[in-house]
């Protein structure tokens, strides 16, 4: 059967079940622009919260050194707060550090035309429960930083502002479930090569 071009070869792909090896991948020399783009973004956002939470971690033992931070005027009882405040920043700036790792390798896998490996799922999986933990991360710092926010003006400031945020949940059942696809893909693709 002769195969004119990439849409024919997909249906014969389909009709024939054919196995995945089969199906044509971007050439060792052509990227998708796109997808080089994504990656390079994904870089540097990963650097850029490797800083922020180094610089978090950092400001810990200067904001004791300083008696003054932002026009606020420090006294003792402040530095346990401050320090949470910091501490729980580079955490969260830790979380996404972990987080766009994963997309970043589940971006290359894509690139180089395997995006149902099973690691891949896992790697959303990963990714679902590092949302969940980054939530409760920004439910520890709402206070926190409401605090920051009313410490100048205590009385005249008003925050109902918990730290929970509805699109986090769903963003991370939506990760929970495109693990469950890509696992049931991968999963589809090993019987398809098995019985061929």
């Amino acid at each position: 059967m002769e195969i004119r071009n990439a849409t024919a070869f997909y249906r014969a792909c389909f009709m024939a079940r054919l196995p995945m090896e089969l199906t044509p991948r971007p050439a060792a020399g052509r990227r998708d622009a796109l997808l080089a783009v994504v990656g390079w973004m994904l870089t540097i956002m990963l650097w850029l919260s490797a800083l922020a939470a180094i610089v978090a971690l950092c400001l810990i033992p200067l904001s004791y050194a300083k008696k003054e931070v932002a026009g606020l005027q420090l006294v003792e009882q402040h530095f346990p707060t401050i320090a949470a405040m910091l501490f729980l920043a580079a955490v969260a700036a830790t979380l996404g550090f972990f987080l766009i790792r994963h997309l970043r390798r589940i971006v290359d896998s894509v690139a180089v035309g395997d995006p149902f490996a099973p690691a891949n799922a896992d790697r959303l999986s990963a990714m679902a429960w590092l949302t969940l933990a980054y939530q409760g991360v920004q439910i520890l710092l709402a206070p926190l930083l409401i605090w920051w926010d009313a410490a100048p003006m205590r009385a005249n400031v008003h925050h109902g502002d918990d730290g929970l945020s509805l699109a986090t949940i769903v963003l991370a059942m939506i990760l929970f479930i495109l693990a469950r696809v890509f696992r049931h893909g991968a999963a589809m693709r090993e019987d398809l090569e098995g019985t061929v």
